[in-house]
């Protein structure tokens, strides 16, 4: 796992789906030079969601064409009321990233009570996610979130988690405590978007504003640093 990941929020196209012919040749190039850059630097953790647009089918155009031994895949499905329209949704992911499995599945966004309840009644979110890893369709079951700590502590507290996406930085480590939890029950962490956050958090005068529009451009390509050394494949 690389301490630097390439993440695939904002390189797509746009953020809702559209035909295959709708997206502009020089932003698919621009996206596959991504990828391949990213690998050829070490950072072979592609982290995308079905959240994300057209992220998932444009990597689908390349993803498939690459070693798969060599690579990382994430992507993340929202949780939903029921186990079926989640499995629909992760389904719909598939389809379009043309792989027949991922490494990383996370439930998108446990951000609130519902959909953490969403996650964890019987039958549930999780409970389907863990199906999928017992089929072979994904390797590792983790949560992202931007969650207040109690949220997040209660999630990672569960004991049912591989992994974790959250906020922690420097200048605002609200967090810390979830991120010890996290470390005593070793679990992986990734810390989301730490080019631009922490960047978000000190942009104040014009060296400070300059600093976090260049971390915005950068923010395409890296999104995420992570600790998660147990999920290395």
């Amino acid at each position: 796992m690389p301490v630097i990941s390439c993440g695939g929020m904002r390189y797509q196209f746009k953020w809702q789906d559209v035909p295959p012919r709708e997206i502009p040749r020089d932003n698919q190039e621009t996206l596959e030079a991504c990828i391949h850059r990213a690998l050829e630097l070490g950072i072979n953790h592609i982290e995308t969601a079905r959240a994300y647009g057209t992220s998932e089918m444009q990597l689908g155009a390349v993803l498939p064409k690459l070693p798969r031994d060599k690579m990382i895949v994430q992507t993340k499905v929202s949780p939903r009321a029921t186990a079926e329209e989640f499995l629909k949704t992760f389904d719909a992911s598939m389809d379009y990233l043309k792989l027949d499995h991922v490494d990383l599945l996370a439930l998108h966004g446990i951000n609130n009570r519902q959909t953490l309840d969403w996650s964890q009644q019987k039958n549930g979110c999780l409970a389907a996610a863990r199906k999928l890893q017992k089929a072979g369709r994904c390797r590792f079951v983790g949560f992202s979130t931007h969650a207040t700590t109690d949220i997040i502590l209660e999630a990672v507290n569960t004991g049912e988690f591989d992994y974790v996406n959250l906020h922690w930085y420097f200048v605002n480590d609200l967090n810390w405590p979830a991120v010890v939890a996290a470390n005593k029950l070793d679990m992986g962490v990734f810390i989301i978007s730490p080019t631009t956050r922490a960047a978000n958090f000190r942009s104040q005068g014009q060296k400070s504003n300059r600093f976090a529009r260049r971390s915005r451009r950068c923010s395409s390509t890296v999104s995420i640093a992570s600790t998660a050394r147990r999920l290395t494949p």
